[in-house]
């Protein structure tokens, strides 16, 4: 049952997290000028959305990996992958927490592409946490372990 619950808060909180980061965001490595949103927004809100877009990109390659687990081996052996890009995510946030808050104008700009680029990616990464969680984490320790520290840490992410 601890499992279950790890994946609501951590689901949850991941979802504050990245809308906090919406919210306050700005360093992270550039991303091309040929990205379609980066276009359609001010210069000014330029440095949120490329955090977006940062964490959107590490969302996804969570969810690919959490979607390759099916059994204990492929969890054992994706376990160190995923504590790697969890940490990704929280230094994204991390970063995020250390920027000015935006004017009105810049937020509502990055909240629209927050809704674009991250609403279906972090609903799938929760069931993705769910399914693990429901599951069992496959009989995985180190999966298992990865997830009590995460939960631990306050990685959840926050």
């Amino acid at each position: 049952m601890k499992m279950l619950s790890f994946a609501a808060v951590f689901g949850a909180s991941v979802c504050a997290g990245v809308s906090c980061a919406a919210a306050e965001a700005g360093a992270c490595a550039p991303v091309g000028d040929d990205v379609p949103l980066l276009s359609e927004v001010s210069p000014e809100a330029r440095p949120y959305v490329e955090l977006l877009l940062k964490c959107a990109a590490v969302v996804e390659r969570i969810n690919v990996l959490q979607d390759s687990i099916r059994d204990r081996v492929s969890a054992d052996a994706a376990a160190p992958r995923l504590g790697s890009l969890y940490r990704e995510l929280q230094d994204l946030m991390g970063k995020a927490r250390t920027m000015p808050e935006p004017d009105a104008e810049v937020k509502q700009q990055v909240e629209q592409v927050l809704h674009q680029v991250l609403e279906q990616p972090m609903a799938r990464l929760i069931q993705g946490v769910m399914y693990l969680a429901l599951n069992q984490c496959f009989e995985s320790d180190a999966l298992r372990e990865l997830l009590d520290r995460l939960d631990q840490a306050g990685l959840s992410p926050s």
